[in-house]
Order: structure tokens, then C-alpha cells, then sequence
């Protein structure tokens, strides 16, 4: 379709589309206003009649009043006037006051006189008769006893008989009483009533009973709604509705109700719809008006348009066409009209674009002679660029074989580490364990202490291949961090509970703190997490000789946040993540400040001294400070100078976990406001367990002596709880219990010590706990919480060493809680010497085998519960043997098989769970790995002989 047809069919559509839109406009503007007039036309009708009917009523009462104020009826109602019927209501009296029907009652209800007349005839009717039970006095809801008591209005009886009324008290021409009884005026209600009425207003009215089955669709409920209640003097009746009957007719209709108030009948006025047929003729006529002069609009758009655009642009079009065909760009395009507008400068324009193409030919043709030339040019570089990408490939070849060379170099030092590290664990299994079995038998001094010191090396030697293992993983970025759900504060308090030990023989106070809000339970690697943690703290003893190392950790805010990006290169914050900021503050040797920068360096320390003294690899703190960039954080240190301690602090990024069941929270309400005193020499201690206490809402007063303690309590000082640090010059924790006793004071006292040591405590002291630094709070929590609640009886705590405690839990003195049948397959004699003492020290006895095909022959003549099984094993290896065992299906109850191998780089315990292996112990064992994996075995087997298991 060309432009000239689509602007005539866009011209068309859009005139058709306005006619139909202001007709559309027009006509329901019309319309609605016609509606509106005869809507109003029909209320007037309906108002009209009712306003009749209203009038009639007023003209009743009017009678009423002027009868029933009347000395003649006042004494005829007392039955004094016999003779007044006669003389006044005689059947032409009563059509004279035009009305239908009188009715006399006496005071006390009972009717003296009622009549009724048909207005036609003037002849007595009895249609009356069932209305005399509606206005009898009883039926009345208060009596008419005075000239201001009346009612009037409309009263119905069986739904299809309905009056207009007045009555009122009858009394003197005065006004005065008592009531001599009530006089009641009325008029039917009916075809002959009506048609009067529609004589005289000009107008067809209808009457309806409240139950026509016309009124029961939804468009009639208005009628009847509750709470519609127009009134006009006596009269009382519903807003009023339009029906439309036809197009010819429309009703208006509104209830009447009666002088209670209820619905009585429905009237209705016949309006003509005149005003609607007039309203719809204009609304055509308009609607035809706008028809023509769109028409007549659109040609006069379409014969300019087309005469002074179209045809001019077909011309410019033709032109501009035989120009392309002809490739002639000297040719011209003319416009035949003389006006100067918009189309006139658009040919003016491409004449000049002509002209610029007519150029731009000739320079092509030049060009073309010069490109042709520059061919032979472009084949020669050719050439030469071939040679070049010959040359290039040849060199991707050799950095592919270098890459190769690169991996497979990589590869040779992963497997060397690996093989090393097994290589070196085998003997350590020996040497380790072995000296465990020594420091557990009776020794001299001397022997005592070479057992201890290749103990000693021992563990410095495993730390070093575990370092270094651990170090090339990361450096191969091998390492994946776990995203697993658990417990910070379980965490916290597990790395601090290994160095408890070292820390009370140095003397040094170890303690943590949580500061502000944090959230207990995350989502991360809580092993990586608790190697950095074990580092730092470690770190922190063994360079510290007196004072304190504290762990603090809190959860940063923005301005934190942003002061940590600016110390060091801290990735911005995840969406949906927390940093977590800890520090490991000491009062240790120190740093010097312009050797901060060689610390986090790999195989460095400070100075050789400091190796040689304290020991170590260098590779902990680079190894930690990886981790914890891995974790989305980083790692700095802060120091005054040299014998001024250090602070190490690292950020991470975790997730919290909110769907993990907590532990049911602590009632502390009884905690509030108690009153709590804190003895203890050193100062961060004293301020940790203020803060801590505090938090339960109680009210925390720390002194650093026993003196200062005893000064308050003899100053009358209360308090309901005591926490007395056992370590303190000039008089400890248990000195102080004992004079505190003798004093007469018996508040409950809890004693924290770091030496763990908790024999020879006299049972008169009543101590209700002992704790073990560093505290963990939720057991001090529960502790004091147990002591506030329960009744003053403190419990005697049982004396115990740390020694028998250590023995109570890693040894069992016989196997009767864990009956268990145990082989173990071991190729190397020592280490299957030095497993069996170690499964003997457990009060275990067990059998050997030296690789697996002996296993197998084994299995065949007894069944074990628990295999220690080996991996690298000469005829059949450890990951074959555990193969045949699980497809075996002749025996009854599978042994639960424990990988014991010195295999310990990234992936080996998955690797070995995946065998069909049960558990996974690496080399060098220790006696605790041990007992758990028999304990997991137990645990087991009992539940697979339960019943239905």
C-alpha cells in the first residue's frame, strides 16, 4: 500500500473513530439528562399524590379535633346524651363530613357507637367492622388522655384493607377531662378513594400489597430496607423507585406505611415516558448532525492534503526513483508547486545531497584506480602474515607442552607432600604413642623428662607437616571451606579449653568475652574458623610469661566495617552476611613496629632468637591469615613496641543461622537487681564477669583483694551471691571462703580457679560450684541462677585432682560397658605393637592381622565388632579388603571398619567414608580417637540389635 492510499485510510479511520466517540459522548450526555428529568418527573408525580393523601389525613384530624372536643359527644361517650346519635350521626351526617367510617369508644375501650356509610350511595356499609379491634384503646401503646394525644395516619387489617384515620381523647370543649372516651374519623383506601384522587391530579395510580410477587426481585428491596423512613406530618413512607415497565411507561413507586411504622402497601403513580422519546429523538438527531459534518470535514481534509502534499511528494518520489535507476547523480528533482514551505526545502535538500553523491562518484572511480594498485601490496603482507601465524602456532605448541610440564609438576610436589607426609606420620604413630604408654608407667625424673621431651617433639614435628600440609593446599587453592550450621560460643570455648593447662603453668589468665549483640549460632567452617582461633591464642601464650591473653569478638557496625576496609583490604560486605570481628589481645613480648610488616610472611619470623627460643614454623600465622581472607576478612596486628604485648586481630563474613533450635532461654527475671560480688586481682577477669553479670540484669560490685571484700561486708555491705578467684596474693579464694564462714556469712560463694584443682576443700566451706578458667558462661549462668532459686543448702563439692578427672574420662578400668570383639589390620610391626598396648590401655583385648587377605581369613573363622583398618598394605590393601568384607553377605552382622592411615591431606576422610568405611583416624592415633571410635562402634551395634532394627 503507498502513502498516498495509507494516509487516506489513516484520515477515514481516525474521523470514523471521532464520530463514533463524540456520538458515543453526546448521546449518553443527552440521555442521561432526560433520564434525570423524567426520573424527576415521577418523584413529583408520587410526591403529588402522596401529599393528597397527607392533606386528607390533615383533613380528618382537623373533624376529629373539632368532634372530639365537643360538650354534646363528651357527654353522650358518659352515656349522659342519649339522644346525640340521633340528632348528629345519622347516616347524612356522616357522608355531610365525608368521611367513611366513625367509631366511639368509652373509657374503658368498649365501643358506644361506630357507623360506617358508603360515600356513593350514602347507604350503611359493614366494611368497617375489622377495624374496630385496631383502634380500640387496649391495643394502644400509651392511652389518649389529653388534647395533645392523637394519631393519625394510615391502619391496615388482613393485608388488603387499608384506611386513613385520625383519633383522639374526647373531652370538653375546653380541653378538660378526664377522657370520656375516644372518637375515630376515617376513609378507605380503595378503587373508589383512588379514582378520585386520579381524577383530580390527571394521573393513573396503582396500589400494590407489600407481597406481590412483582416486588420480590432485588431491584425492589430499597422498599423495604430497615431504617428508609421519610416522613411528612402523619404520613410515613420509603424513598422512592423508578421501575421501567416499557418504553412507553415508567412507575413510580413508594411504601406506605402504617401509624406503627410497618409496611402497608405499595403505591404506585403511570408516568407516560414522553420526556424519554423526546430525549432519544434529540440524542438521534445530534448523533446524525455529528455523522455529517465528520464526513463533510474529512473530504475537506482529504482534497487539501492531497493537493498540496501527496501528489508533490509522488512527484519528488518519481523523480528520486529514475535518478536511482539510471545511477545518474547529475540529474535534479523538481517540485511543480511555487509555495516555499517544508516540502519546497526537502527538494531543495536532496538536490543537495544529489550533489555531494554526484562528488562522492567521481572520488569512488579515483579510488578505485588507487585501490587496485594497493592489491599487490596487501598480497605480499599476506604473505608474510601467513608466515607469522606459522611462527605463532609453533610457539602456543611449546606453551602448551610448558603448561603441561607446569601441572604435571604440581602434581609431582601434591603427591611428594602426600607420600611425605605419610612416610613421616608411620614412625610418629610409633614414637607418639609409644611415649603416651611411657608418661602412663612409673618413671624416674630423668626418665620423666626424656619421655616428655620427645613428646614434646613429637607434636612439634606433627604441627610442622600439618602446617606445611596445609599451606601447600591453600597455595594450590585446594582448600574449600564448609558452609555447615553450629555454635559460636561453643567454638570460642572449645579452642581456649586446649590451652587451660598451659595457661595455669605460665601463670597467665586466659579469658573470652562477646561483646555487644552477636548472633550465637552461624553458618560457616567451624574448623577453619577454630584453627585461626587455636593459632592466635597459642600464639599468644607462648609468647606471654606473665599477665593475661583475652579473646574478644563483636559484630561490626557500618563505620566499623568501613574502618577495617580502610586498615587493610577487607572485601565489602555480602547481602545477607555479618562481620564478625575477633581479637586476641596479650601482655606479652611485643612487636616492634618496623618488623609488623615480615609477620604474616611464609617460613619467617622475626628474629632466629625467637625461633630457637619459643620454636615454631613460621607458617601459622600465613596459614591463618589466608583462612580468613578465604572467609571474606582479613588479618592485621597492632603493637606498641617490644615488651608491650599485641593485639591480632581478623574479620570474617558469615551467615546466621536462625532455623537452628536454640536452647531453651534461661527465666533470669530472679536474677534482677540481685546483687553479686566479684573478688579477683585481675582487672579484665573483674570487668568480663561485671559486664557478663550485668547482662542478667543484676547489680555487679568487683573488688581486686580479699581485704576490699571483707572491708564491704563488715561495712554491712548485702550481697546475694559470691564469685572468689582461687589464685591471689597475700589471700586466695579458699582463705577468704573460710574467714567469710567464720564471719557468719553464708551467701552462696562459687570459686573460679585455673589450676583445676579441686581437692582438699573443706566440706564446712559449702561451696555451691567450682569452675575451671576460662569460664564458660552458660554454666555459670546456670549455676547462679540454680543457687538464687533453690532453697540456702549449698552442696558440698566432691574433691577431685585433675589427673583422676582426665583419667575419668579418657579410660574405662574394664570393657564391661563396651563389650566389643576388635581386629586390627596393620602391616608395619611397630605400629601394630603400639596400637594393640594403646586398645589395651582401654582394658581391650584384640587380634592382629598384617594385611588384608589375612583380615578376610580371620573374619571367616570369628566375627569382630570393630576393624582398625590400615590403608597401604602389601597383597590387599586397606580400601580392597573393607570391599570384599562389605559384599560378603555371609556374615551376619558387618563390622564397623575405622580407616586408621597415615593418609591425612584434604579429601581423605571423604574418600575413605566413601569405601564403605565407618569412621577415619589419621597417624599419628591418639588413645582419645580411639575411645571415641569404640564408642561410636558400641553405640551402633546396640542400636542394630534393638528390636525391629
Amino acid at each position: 500500500m503507498n502513502l498516498r492510499s495509507r494516509t487516506l485510510l489513516t484520515l477515514i479511520t481516525a474521523s470514523t473513530g471521532m464520530i463514533i466517540l463524540l456520538s458515543f459522548i453526546f448521546y449518553n450526555i443527552i440521555h442521561n439528562s432526560f433520564s434525570r428529568i423524567e426520573t424527576q418527573d415521577g418523584q413529583e408525580n408520587l410526591n403529588l399524590i402522596v401529599k393528597n393523601l397527607n392533606t386528607k389525613i390533615n383533613e380528618i384530624d382537623s373533624k376529629t379535633s373539632d368532634w372530639a372536643h365537643w360538650d354534646d359527644l363528651y357527654n353522650f361517650a358518659q352515656g349522659k346524651n342519649s339522644d346525640f346519635v340521633n340528632l348528629n350521626l345519622k347516616d347524612v351526617d356522616i357522608n355531610t363530613l365525608n368521611v367513611d367510617f366513625v367509631i366511639i369508644y368509652n373509657p374503658q375501650g368498649r365501643v358506644v357507637f361506630s357507623e360506617s356509610v358508603d360515600t356513593r350511595s350514602g347507604m350503611p356499609t359493614l366494611s368497617y367492622t375489622s377495624f374496630i379491634p385496631v383502634f380500640a384503646p387496649g391495643n394502644l401503646s400509651s392511652p389518649l388522655l389529653y388534647a395533645d394525644d392523637y394519631r393519625s395516619g394510615i391502619a391496615g387489617v388482613d393485608n388488603n384493607k387499608f384506611a386513613l384515620f385520625s383519633m383522639r381523647p374526647i373531652l370538653t370543649s375546653n380541653y378538660e377531662g378526664p377522657a370520656a372516651g375516644t372518637l375515630v374519623f376515617g376513609q378507605f383506601i380503595n378503587t373508589t378513594r383512588l379514582s378520585y384522587i386520579s381524577q383530580e391530579s390527571h394521573l393513573i395510580i396503582d396500589i400494590l400489597p407489600v407481597n406481590s410477587q412483582r416486588l420480590t426481585g432485588p431491584f425492589y428491596r430499597p422498599l423495604f430496607t430497615r431504617g428508609v423512613n421519610a416522613s411528612d406530618q402523619n404520613l410515613h413512607y420509603s424513598d422512592i423507585l423508578i421501575d421501567l415497565l416499557s418504553e412507553e411507561q415508567n412507575e413510580s413507586l413508594i411504601t406506605l406505611k402504617d401509624w406503627s411504622g410497618n409496611p402497608a402497601f405499595v403505591l404506585g403513580i403511570i408516568n407516560d415516558r414522553q420526556i424519554y422519546r423526546e430525549g432519544k429523538s434529540i440524542s438521534n438527531l445530534v448523533i446524525l448532525f455529528l455523522a455529517l459534518l465528520g464526513i463533510v470535514q474529512t473530504l475537506v481534509i482529504i482534497f487539501f492534503l492531497d493537493k498540496n502534499i501527496l501528489l508533490r511528494l509522488i512527484n519528488i518520489n518519481h523523480d528520486i526513483k529514475k535518478i536511482g535507476l539510471d545511477r545518474n547523480f547529475s540529474g535534479r528533482v523538481t517540485d511543480p508547486s511555487p509555495n516555499r514551505d517544508e516540502i519546497n526545502s526537502l527538494t531543495e535538500n536532496i538536490n543537495l545531497a544529489l550533489n555531494y553523491l554526484e562528488n562522492a562518484q567521481q572520488l569512488e572511480i579515483q579510488q578505485k584506480e588507487e585501490l587496485q594498485s594497493s592489491n599487490e601490496e596487501l598480497l605480499l603482507t599476506h604473505e608474510k602474515l601467513s608466515e607469522a601465524n606459522i611462527e605463532l602456532e609453533q610457539a602456543l605448541e611449546s606453551a602448551r607442552e610448558l603448561s603441561i610440564s607446569a601441572n604435571a609438576a604440581n602434581q609431582a610436589k601434591s603427591d611428594f607432600l602426600a607420600n611425605m607426609s605419610h612416610e613421616i606420620r608411620t614412625p610418629l604413630n610409633a614414637i607418639i604413642g609409644m611415649t603416651y604408654l611411657l608418661l602412663d608407667t612409673p618413671l624416674n625424673t630423668e626418665q620423666d623428662d626424656f619421655v616428655k621431651t620427645i613428646h614434646t617433639s613429637s607434636d612439634t614435628l606433627l604441627a610442622l607437616i600439618n602446617d606445611i600440609l596445609d599451606f601447600s593446599k591453600i597455595e594450590a587453592g585446594k582448600v574449600e571451606l564448609e558452609e555447615q550450621p553450629f555454635d559460636l560460643v561453643e567454638c570460642i570455648e572449645n579452642s581456649l579449653d586446649i590451652f587451660a593447662a598451659k595457661a595455669h603453668e605460665k601463670r597467665v589468665e586466659i579469658a573470652s568475652q562477646m561483646i555487644g549483640s552477636i548472633p550465637r549460632y552461624i553458618i560457616g567452617d567451624s574448623t577453619r574458623l577454630k584453627q585461626i582461633l587455636i593459632n592466635l591464642v597459642g600464639n599468644a601464650i607462648k609468647f606471654t610469661n606473665k599477665g593475661e591473653v583475652v579473646l574478644s569478638v563483636e559484630q561490626q557496625n557500618a563505620s566499623q566495617i568501613i574502618a577495617s576496609m580502610t586498615k587493610t583490604n577487607t572485601p565489602r560486605p555480602q547481602p545477607g552476611r555479618v562481620n564478625l570481628h575477633f581479637w586476641v589481645q596479650d601482655t606479652g613480648i611485643g612487636i616492634d613496629r618496623d618488623r609488623i610488616s615480615m609477620l604474616f610472611q611464609s617460613f619467617t619470623q622475626l628474629d632466629s632468637s625467637t625461633t630457637r627460643k619459643y620454636g615454631g614454623t613460621g607458617l601459622g600465622l600465613s596459614i591463618s591469615k589466608r583462612l580468613a581472607e578465604m572467609m571474606n576478612g582479613a588479618m592485621w596486628v597492632e603493637s606498641a613496641g617490644a615488651d608491650k604485648g599485641s593485639t591480632f586481630h581478623f574479620t570474617v563474613q558469615v551467615k546466621t543461622a536462625p532455623d537452628l533450635p536454640a536452647p531453651a532461654p534461661l527465666d533470669t527475671s530472679i536474677l534482677k537487681n540481685k546483687r553479686v560480688l566479684i573478688v579477683d586481682d585481675n582487672a579484665t577477669n573483674r570487668r568480663i564477669l561485671t559486664y557478663q553479670l550485668q547482662s542478667l540484669g543484676m547489680h555487679a560490685v568487683n573488688v581486686e583483694n580479699a581485704a576490699q571484700a571483707l572491708q564491704l561486708l563488715n561495712n554491712n555491705e548485702t550481697f546475694d551471691i559470691g564469685l572468689l578467684d582461687m589464685q591471689m596474693p597475700e589471700m586466695d579464694g579458699l582463705t577468704l571462703a573460710g574467714q567469710m564462714r567464720r564471719q557468719g556469712f553464708k551467701l552462696p560463694l562459687i570459686l573460679l580457679t585455673s589450676a583445676g584443682n579441686l581437692e582438699n576443700i573443706p566440706t564446712e566451706l559449702n561451696l555451691t560450684a567450682c569452675l575451671v578458667k576460662p569460664i564458660k558462661f552458660d554454666r555459670l549462668n546456670q549455676i547462679i541462677l540454680k543457687a538464687l532459686s533453690a532453697a540456702p543448702t549449698p552442696a558440698t563439692p566432691k574433691a577431685i585432682t585433675v589427673r583422676e578427672t582426665i583419667l575419668n574420662e579418657n579410660h574405662h578400668k574394664n570393657n564391661d560397658s563396651y563389650p566389643l570383639n576388635i581386629l586390627l589390620v596393620e602391616d608395619n610391626p611397630v605400629n601394630q605393637k603400639v596400637g594393640k598396648l594403646l586398645i589395651n590401655k582401654l582394658g581391650y583385648s584384640v587380634d592382629l592381622a598384617s594385611n588384608g587377605l589375612e583380615a578376610l581369613e580371620i573374619l571367616k573363622q570369628k566375627p569382630y565388632d570393630v576393624i582398625f583398618m590400615d590403608i597401604q598394605m602389601p597383597q590387599m590393601d586397606g580400601v580392597e579388603a573393607t570391599h570384599y568384607i562389605r559384599q560378603d553377605q555371609s556374615i551376619h552382622q558387618q563390622p564397623y571398619i575405622i580407616a586408621m592411615t597415615a593418609n591425612a591431606v584434604e579429601g581423605d576422610r571423604e574418600k575413605y567414608l566413601g569405601y564403605g568405611m565407618d569412621a577415619y583416624i589419621s597417624k599419628p592415633v591418639k588413645i582419645d580417637e580411639i575411645k571415641d571410635g569404640l564408642k561410636n562402634a558400641f553405640l551402633q551395634k546396640s542400636a542394630e540389635d534393638l528390636p525391629g532394627s
